[in-house]
C-alpha cells in the first residue's frame, strides 16, 4: 500500500490489496487503507458485491485527494452522497484497471 497517498496525487499507480468494503458495482475500499476505488468511467463495474469481500485484487489508477461536491458532480451516478462525504479529504483511486490477483501476486 502507498505510505504516503497525498504524495502520488494526480500520478498513476498501481496497488495490490484486498476488498475490506463492497459500496456499489463500481465503488469499494481497499484493506488496511483509507483508498476509495471507484471506476473511471461511467459504465465501468469491477463485478464485485458483497461475495467479494476480502478478493485480492491490483488496481491501476490516478490518485485523487476526494473532494465530495467534485466527486458527486464527475462520478455521482446517483450513489448516496454519503459515501462521498465519508471519504472527504482522503485518496481515492480513480481505477483504470482492476484485476483479481491470483496466488502468485499476477493479475487474471
Amino acid at each position: 500500500m502507498i505510505a504516503n497517498p497525498q504524495a502520488y496525487a494526480g500520478k498513476v499507480v498501481t496497488v495490490a490489496s484486498r476488498v475490506e468494503e463492497v459500496f456499489t458495482p463500481w465503488a469499494f475500499k481497499l484493506e488496511d487503507s483509507d483508498f476509495l476505488v471507484i471506476g473511471a468511467n461511467p459504465t465501468q463495474t469491477f463485478n464485485l458485491d458483497t461475495t467479494g469481500v476480502k478478493t485480492e485484487v491490483r488496481v491501476t489508477g490516478t490518485v485523487r485527494i476526494l473532494q465530495a461536491d467534485d466527486f458527486q458532480r464527475e462520478y455521482g451516478r446517483g450513489v448516496d452522497d454519503l459515501l462521498f462525504r465519508r471519504f472527504e479529504g482522503k485518496p481515492a483511486l480513480i481505477a483504470h484497471l482492476c484485476r483479481r490477483a491470483d496466488r502468485y501476486g499476477l493479475g487474471t
